[in-house]
């Protein structure tokens, strides 16, 4: 076995990021992917936009569907490679 192989573990995947409920995502418009649980649907670089009086919805960034009102879940999008 080669040395350092077992002990650094670099035969092992790494983790997959997480979706989180959607209760918890940003409210200061940071750009999130998002999920639509009904629609097994995966909508990327959106941003929260809420209009008051509980009309919350997510739009696309640059392009995609119009709004997104049904959004069940949301991820965090990762940072550039270096």
């Amino acid at each position: 076995m080669l040395k350092g192989f077992k002990e650094h573990k670099w035969h092992e995947q790494p983790k997959a990021r997480e979706w989180l409920d959607i209760e918890t995502a940003p409210k200061d418009g940071t750009v999130v992917d998002i999920f639509r649980g009904d629609w097994k649907e995966r909508c990327t670089n959106m941003r929260r936009v809420d209009l008051g009086n509980g009309n919350v919805f997510y739009e696309p960034v640059e392009s995609g569907p119009c709004c997104v009102r049904d959004a069940t879940h949301w991820m965090p999008i990762p940072a550039d490679p270096d």
